[in-house]
């Protein structure tokens, strides 16, 4: 099946709500018969952060058989239609991970055919873009605010635009979807520098991880 085909058989069935709709089936364990054992492409259910298989989320809402289209096909309508569809083929500075959504991984994703550590991007990638342009130009680069470290001074072209971007606001703290404002509600943070403020009982702010940092003994 073309791409043009697919497009027309998703706006004919409803789009984005009907992709929707086939995640809930999807993760109350539906599988259209034909349809064998995702090992890659998973999107990302927006409410809950879970992953789901992407040929089987698309095959559910369009009715199609498994044999009409690929999963490299469903990866794309999907993410066409704005869903965060996660994988190998983004760089490096989209696809840092936030330590909240860790826990959304499938199980599928270790152990199966290979063992696989991977990262995936933040939720909305519209909001980092927006975020990482505002920080770039009030820093005059992408920097940690907590530890100040620069990757791509640090690690040259390897580690250049490789960030975290840390929600002021988690997303595990609100019900259903709201907007983000990148700016606003992200800020860049190493790896490190998250995974502390993301440590313990409660998150610890900004200037919080800051004065840790001065004096690690407080």
């Amino acid at each position: 099946m073309t791409r043009d085909e697919l497009v027309a058989a998703l706006d004919l069935v409803g789009g984005p709500a009907a992709i929707r709709a086939a995640m809930d089936r999807a993760a109350a364990g539906e599988v259209p018969q034909g349809f064998g054992h995702a090992r890659i492409w998973f999107v990302r259910q927006p409410e809950s952060g879970r992953l789901l298989p992407a040929k089987i989320v698309l095959g559910l809402a369009t009715g199609l058989r498994g044999l009409n289209f690929t999963a490299h096909q469903a990866r794309d309508q999907l993410r066409r239609l704005g869903f965060d569809v996660p994988g190998p083929d983004q760089s490096a500075s989209e696809i840092a991970e936030s330590p909240e959504s860790l826990a959304a991984l499938p199980p599928a994703f270790e152990g199966a055919e290979r063992q696989v550590t991977r990262n995936i991007r933040e939720r909305d990638p519209a909001a980092r873009r927006t975020a990482e342009a505002y920080w770039r130009q009030l820093r005059g680069g992408l920097i940690c605010e907590g530890c100040g470290i620069d990757f791509g001074k640090r690690y040259g072209a390897r580690g250049e635009g490789f960030m975290h971007f840390h929600h002021r606001q988690p997303l595990a703290d609100l019900e259903g979807v709201r907007e983000v404002d990148g700016p606003r509600d992200l800020v860049p943070l190493c790896p490190n520098c998250h995974a502390i403020v993301h440590r313990g009982e409660e998150l610890l702010d900004i200037v919080s991880l800051q004065r840790l940092l001065s004096s690690p003994d407080a």
